[in-house]
């Protein structure tokens, strides 16, 4: 059985099968088709096949032939995966929207393998040439064929999103690695706010990981039941749907697996310890299994995280320069990819939304929407990533939490429990309610620096957020007292970590603006000195 990309097309309406392949391997690629042919009614374009001297017009008949298939057939080879024709090939057909298939006819390295073709699952003719074709025909009609899955690359079973293939993985080398480490010690949570590239990292490990030989993608939902991964498991061993879970999970145990389940937040409160209980059993099982979220359970106490953190300016403009490939942008962003990246707060999701705009408009647009945050389409893409989420945690944890977040986005520079305290005016346990919701649902993270634990508001919800103007007096009062305080006693080393608060509150009141900058050049000294150790 094949399992291949889903895209907008129909396998039964085809016209012909589009065959990209290098020259070198025309004698292979005629007996492929001729071989296809015994055990399919479908019509392949193959150029040496169909091109006969004296065509002038060689281009122009590939490309014709390109935009009138309703699938491709990639043959990958040693001599396909340096030849760029073919990669321009399948590329269109990608562009297109067309079902693509892959087969392997010799020993290529899967590393020298374009990894947008990972996407697809590719049939090895190389290791057995008669089950391949018989495997390959069964994908080509629909069918399974359970006497080819052994001869698949790498088995994948659930829909992954194709764009989440389509751009190169830049900068997260070391957490690649960690995530690896991870999964092979527990269950592993990606969590993030979204648009941060959860999603993305979690198709990186299907389609690369050298821990795993396939894997099943199971896409979270508000109706998600526990018993749902198993009707996949089934899928992807060849199994009947009747097969008892224990039968399921003993041939799980004889393979590699790596099992995925995307946008976790989406699971019903009720449901998640039942789900928790489901990670480990498959764990016990050999399997790994990763889960993507942008909340984080209670129950994940036991359940290894990694936080992917934002690329830095040079990986973004990586990124940015990759997607304008990916997503067809006619020319060149060169120039403007670093202003762009600075613009998206080299933000994935928004450096995604701006690449796309640039369809329709100039990047001058472009940037100076991403500043303003003002544009139509922008706003929604925010909502998508932020609002959502946020609309989400206060059906499950109620209204005050977002009117607390409200009042925190005043907090420029991160802030400590004690300034949390002064700010949000509740009993203690009200507010520890509040600090363990935000957190959980990644709008606020724990970080430690300068000796103490801090906590930041994610920069993307700072911008998308309406603060409240009511939070500023509080905000001074409190900055106004530590500032005082830390003066009395002529320690300034508390005052390090809290500088633009500072100047927040400089600028909330004239007088307190005229006392500090009598103390400010100390703050700064205390700043060096600290730097320097």
């Amino acid at each position: 059985m094949l399992a291949f990309v889903h895209l907008f097309y129909k396998i039964e309406f085809m016209a012909y099968i589009f065959v990209s392949h290098a020259s070198a391997n025309d004698q292979v690629v005629t007996q492929l088709v001729e071989a296809l042919r015994e055990y399919t009614t479908f019509d392949f374009w193959v150029d040496h096949l169909k091109l006969a001297p004296p065509e002038r017009n060689w281009r122009n008949a590939i490309h014709h032939a390109l935009q009138n298939s309703h699938a491709g057939l990639v043959v990958i080879s040693k001599a396909a995966v340096q030849r760029p024709e073919v990669v321009a090939e399948w590329s269109y057909l990608l562009n297109l929207k067309r079902e693509l298939y892959v087969v392997k006819i010799d020993d290529v390295a899967p590393a020298e393998i374009d990894y947008r073709l990972h996407i697809a699952q590719m049939i090895n003719l190389y290791s057995d040439w008669e089950k391949g074709i018989k495997a390959l025909a069964a994908a080509l009609a629909g069918q399974a064929d359970i006497s080819g899955l052994a001869h698949l690359q790498r088995p994948i079973t659930g829909h992954i999103e194709r764009k989440l293939l389509s751009i190169p993985i830049h900068g997260r080398d070391y957490g690649i690695w960690a995530l690896r480490t991870r999964l092979k010690e527990a269950p592993t949570v990606i969590l993030g706010i979204g648009g941060i590239g959860k999603s993305r990292i979690a198709a990186e490990m299907v389609v690369n990981s050298p821990d795993i030989d396939g894997a099943i993608w199971y896409n979270c939902s508000p109706t998600s039941q526990p018993e749902d991964i198993f009707v996949l498991l089934c899928e992807h061993f060849g199994l009947l749907p009747t097969t008892p879970k224990r039968r399921i999970l003993d041939e799980l145990s004889r393979h590699r697996r790596l099992i995925v389940f995307d946008n976790a937040e989406l699971v019903p409160p009720d449901l998640q310890v039942d789900f928790v209980a489901l990670f480990d059993e498959l764990f016990a099982a050999s399997a790994q299994v990763l889960i993507a979220s942008r909340s984080e359970w209670p129950a994940f106490d036991i359940i290894k995280t990694y936080r992917p953190q934002r690329p830095s300016e040079k990986h973004a403009v990586n990124i940015i320069l990759d997607m304008q490939k990916a997503f067809g942008i006619q020319y060149d962003i060169t120039s403007q990819a670093s202003k762009i990246a600075k613009a998206s707060r080299y933000h994935p999701g928004l450096m995604e939304w701006a690449v796309k705009q640039m369809k329709r408009f100039p990047p001058e647009k472009v940037i100076k929407d991403l500043r303003n945050l003002k544009s139509r389409t922008l706003v929604a893409a925010l909502d998508e990533m932020v609002l959502k989420t946020m609309r989400r945690m206060v059906r499950e944890e109620g209204l005050i939490i977002e009117r607390a977040l409200r009042q925190l986005v005043i907090m420029q520079s991160g802030f400590t429990y004690e300034a949390f305290c002064a700010l949000i005016d509740e009993d203690d346990d009200t507010r520890d309610r509040i600090l363990e919701a935000l957190v959980s649902w990644q709008f606020v993270r724990v970080v430690a620096a300068y000796g103490q634990t801090r906590y930041w508001v994610d920069p993307i919800v700072l911008d998308c957020i309406e603060g409240d103007p009511t939070a500023a007096q509080r905000h001074f009062i409190y900055y106004r007292n530590l500032a005082e305080e830390c003066h009395a006693v002529g320690n300034y080393a508390p005052l390090v970590p809290e500088l633009q608060n500072l100047e927040m509150a400089r600028a909330y009141d004239h007088d307190f603006d005229k006392w500090v900058n009598g103390i400010w050049d100390k703050i700064l000294a205390v700043k060096v000195e600290l730097s320097n150790e």
